[in-house]
């Protein structure tokens, strides 16, 4: 009983103790700001702005203190603005949004608050001067809600804005180049790149450099091209030679390392190009080339390096896990919770490079089992790693076995290895030269491949020995314009994109490409990559341009012509029937037909369908009697493919057919009575035939009676069709249709029509 007696008094303690902390903050948020408050500004310079060279304009740095507590300090905010003006009173700078700050109290004296270092940028683009030195007056102002207290602070500064340049006119100047092969950075051997760069402009000579920083940011890349052609060099994965650069000193030495096993070339002695060039971040801007170096250059032997990793154990130990309470308290993973349990991986490097690690296998002493292809020459040293993941700082390492790179292919399993803390590590590793392929050059001929017009494409060649599992992917493409396109529509005559077998000296790949899928004058080639890794092996490029003839790969001829009537109008219908390969039908491309109808040399019907497999092989035409010219008709078709409309057909039919005769038909005025005048204050009056208007009125005051002269020139139509008049509220709203006889405006003088509840009778004359 005495325990819970001593805890009812503590809980009383505690509740009093509260309760006079909201009574004393209660007190305190009431009271208002003192009234003989007054505000000084110490400590106050100017930064350097070359010194700060990721900004574009001074930086004005100072404290603030109160003479007067205040008891409440997020209650009271104060207000700063910042003035600059010439000697001669012109304002040239103001913020206009001003400075929101709270004060503190000092660690010193808790009866005085302070506001401890205060920062503001002024960007020189809106600093409102001239370019050069100007002696200006700085004025600090402050208010808070409850009072203005003016002018706290004025000094005389002397700035020196610089020439602003805009970001795309930046120049670079290369010296001191050296380029050489065979240089060892971060263990692997390389190319090396070495030379002094300049710049026109550092950045805080940069327009907004103050908004957008990454204008201070340049990237240099480095590209690789084989000569005499120019063909670039790719290099393996997605790896990129760009280093960044960053305008804040006047010459920079730059240094580029390309790794040999990056570099994706046969093995052998080269003439290369190498070009660096300076752009932004998405290469939208180019700065120009920084250089221009030529070569002879050998390229060692490249090896695909297999790591199958079957098991990795550590040994036991409590140390694992250890943490900062920083880590402790904020990190969010799920590991590290005191188990003493590493989240253990495995990876492989060559020298100082990460070429693979695995998942983290968590609060476990046995990693995750797995496999791994990378390249590899034959001087690059390897590492297998095993770390312990800490998602709070670095990994922390557990053991490095060094892998012997033999020279060659070779192959060979390490069983029960021990190294550092692992306690045994079972692990297979392959090294395995890539193939090489060499071009006997390619041949073209024109032919068609299942009605399809287009070029066989053959290239001959010579290639060592693949392994077992290993392909060779096939991919044509040209280049048009000087840019390059893979060619999508194609279709593999001989083994293209299947396992090559060993053919040594006699292989060979042959595709049919339709000559739809080509640009005219385009320059065609293969590039050769080998297995699910993409590895190009080889890119060659036939040395002639791709002259495109005239295809005409469908036909058409008429099946059927019927009389009949479509929408009250009575003509004819063509029942039209065309040859097209199947092939045309499968592809993604949109195949459009485009049939002119002439008689007597002049057109009477054009229109365009698309063609799929529902409407493949035939389509129906409709020729109203009222067009025809006279029995004799000539028909047209073009089919095209695709967006650039390739034609692959062009088809021409005569065709003989004694059409019934069309008259001429005149109206001379329409007359209307109305019922009702107040409904509808003006109208639209049209003519309708053929589902087209021919005729439409401007707008028509109603009156009780309105006679439209109609203006109508004569128009032809055939006695059994009908036309119809429409009337439109002003609004365009349909308020009065009617159907007339062809034939009543041929044998009648005038034709009287029926009204409605708006409209009393209609004549037409």
């Amino acid at each position: 009983m005495l325990i819970f007696n001593t805890m009812d008094m503590s809980i009383k303690k505690v509740t009093i103790i509260i309760l006079q902390v909201l009574f004393f903050l209660n007190v305190f948020s009431q009271e208002s700001e003192p009234e003989n408050q007054k505000i000084t500004v110490n400590s106050f310079y100017v930064e350097n702005t070359s010194s700060n060279y990721n900004k574009s304009g001074i930086t004005l740095k100072f404290k603030v203190k109160f003479s007067e507590p205040i008891k409440d300090y997020f209650k009271y905010p104060y207000y700063m603005q910042v003035k600059l003006e010439m000697e001669n009173g012109e304002i040239i700078y103001v913020n206009e949004t001003p400075k929101k700050i709270f004060a503190k109290p000092s660690f010193n004296n808790t009866q005085v608050a302070e506001i401890n270092q205060i920062t503001v940028q002024i960007p020189y683009s809106e600093i409102d001067i001239l370019n050069g030195k100007h002696y200006v007056n700085l004025e600090l102002n402050f208010s808070s809600d409850y009072k203005d207290y003016g002018n706290i602070f004025s000094k005389r500064l002397l700035i020196n804005k610089p020439y602003l340049f805009d970001y795309e006119e930046q120049t670079f100047t290369t010296s001191y180049i050296r380029v050489s092969t065979d240089k060892i950075y971060k263990q692997l051997k390389g190319i090396n790149i070495l030379f002094n760069n300049s710049l026109k402009f550092l950045n805080y000579e940069t327009k907004n450099i103050d908004k957008n920083p990454t204008l201070g940011d340049y990237y240099i890349k480095t590209k690789l091209f084989l000569m005499p052609n120019k063909e670039p060099i790719d290099f393996f994965g997605d790896f990129e030679i760009v280093y960044k650069l960053t305008a804040n000193k006047k010459d920079k030495r730059i240094n580029i390392h390309i790794p040999y096993n990056k570099i994706n070339l046969a093995k052998g002695e080269h003439k290369i190009l190498i070009e660096v060039s300076a752009t932004d971040l998405l290469g939208n801007i180019e700065f120009g080339k920084l250089l221009e170096k030529k070569l002879n250059y050998i390229q060692p032997k490249i090896y695909n390096l297999k790591v199958t990793m079957n098991l990795m154990e550590v040994n036991y130990s409590t140390d694992y896990d250890v943490k900062s309470a920083f880590g402790r308290a904020f990190s969010k993973s799920t590991s590290n919770k005191g188990k003493g349990y590493p989240d253990v991986y495995w990876g492989v490097k060559a020298g100082e490079y990460i070429k693979y690690t695995s998942a983290a296998n968590k609060n476990s002493f046995i990693v995750y089992s797995g496999q791994t292809n990378f390249y590899v020459t034959d001087t690059d040293p390897l590492f297998l790693i095993c770390n312990d993941r800490d998602n709070t700082s670095f990994d922390d390492f557990i053991g490095k076995y060094k892998i012997r790179n033999t020279k060659g292919d070779f192959s060979k399993k390490y069983r029960n290895i021990k190294f550092n803390n692992v306690k045994k590590a079972d692990f297979v590793v392959s090294k395995i030269e890539l193939p090489y392929l060499i071009s006997k050059g390619i041949s073209l001929s024109q032919t068609k491949h299942k009605g399809i017009s287009g070029v066989r494409a053959s290239l001959n060649f010579a290639s060592s020995t693949l392994q077992n599992e290993e392909y060779i992917n096939v991919f044509p493409y040209e280049i048009n314009d000087g840019k390059s396109f893979i060619i999508s529509d194609f279709v593999n005559l001989k083994n293209a994109g299947k396992a090559l077998e060993n053919y040594g000296d006699n292989g060979k790949i042959e595709i049919f490409i339709p000559y739809f899928a080509l640009n005219n004058n385009s320059f065609l080639g293969f590039e050769l990559k080998l297995g699910v890794l993409n590895t190009k092996l080889a890119k060659i490029l036939y040395k002639n341009a791709v002259e495109i003839p005239k295809v005409n790969d469908v036909s058409l001829s008429t099946s059927k012509i019927i009389e009949t009537k479509k929408e009250n109008i009575h003509g004819i219908e063509l029942l039209l029937s065309r040859e097209i390969p199947e092939y045309y039908l499968k592809t993604e491309d949109k195949l459009l037909s485009k049939i002119r109808i002439v008689s007597k040399g002049k057109p009477i019907i054009d229109t365009s369908l698309i063609i799929d497999k529902f409407n493949s092989y035939s389509s129906k035409i409709f020729i109203p009697y009222y067009k025809t010219i006279n029995s004799d008709f000539k028909i047209t078709e073009t089919v095209t493919i695709g967006s650039q409309n390739f034609i692959i057909g062009e088809s021409s039919l005569n065709q003989h057919f004694e059409f019934k005769k069309s008259d001429n038909i005149s109206v001379n005025s329409i007359f209307i009575q109305f019922k009702d005048l107040e409904t509808y204050k003006n109208i639209i009056v049209g003519l309708k035939y053929d589902n087209k208007f021919i005729y439409k009125s401007d707008l028509i005051k109603v009156e009780k009676s309105t006679n439209i002269i109609a203006n109508l020139q004569n128009f032809k139509a055939y006695k059994d069709d009908e036309i119809s008049i429409i009337i439109f509220s002003e609004r365009n709203i349909e308020i009065y249709s009617k159907r007339i006889d062809i034939s009543d405006l041929l044998t009648k003088k005038k034709v009287k029509l029926k009204g409605n509840g708006f409209i009393k009778k209609v004549i037409f004359d």
